[in-house]
């Protein structure tokens, strides 16, 4: 009798977690990792919209979607330059303007005579930046006393058009 019990506690163990496993495998997730990055606004070094609906990023912020900044640099001579895209992981919303902290990086140093870029090992220097839908990017370094400037910037957020159209929450601060 006793091994009855035992055996019938497995069993039903066993189907309730078969039972639960189907459950979840049929439940959709809020952000479905098929779902492509999707630039959704763009702007210009004043801040000025290029491309896309502001209001779109302040819902995806909002709606807690993942968002990636992109921006790019021209060398002081005047050829080349260099592109950069990084997730934005400290969002902020304020006074209607977006504003995205990148996590510290190591500097790195792009050699100007062939494609090539290197890691600033020696000095081991960090950099944070954080950008806005403004068009500034304000930066620092261990070893500097920080930056500004303006730039073109792409945002990208990873969900789709109907997501981004309404916000789940209209205003985080109440």
């Amino acid at each position: 009798m006793k091994n009855f019990k035992t055996i019938l506690l497995v069993f039903l163990f066993c189907i309730s977690g078969y039972f639960m496993v189907q459950t979840q495998a049929h439940q959709a997730p809020i952000v479905v990792e098929d779902t492509p990055w999707k630039l959704i606004y763009a702007h210009d070094a004043q801040g000025k919209t290029t491309h896309g609906n502001k209001t779109h990023l302040v819902n995806a912020v909002r709606n807690g979607f993942p968002v990636r900044v992109g921006w790019g640099v021209i060398f002081r001579s005047g050829a080349n330059g260099i592109e950069h895209v990084t997730d934005a992981k400290f969002l902020s919303i304020y006074k209607g303007e977006v504003f995205g902290q990148v996590q510290p990086i190591i500097g790195q140093r792009p050699t100007r005579k062939r494609a090539d870029i290197r890691l600033d090992s020696l000095q081991h220097r960090t950099w944070r930046a954080i950008f806005g839908t403004t068009g500034e990017m304000h930066t620092v370094g261990n070893k500097s006393k920080g930056g500004y400037s303006r730039r073109p910037m792409y945002w990208y957020v990873k969900a789709n058009s109907a997501q981004l159209r309404t916000s789940v929450v209209p205003d985080l601060r109440k």
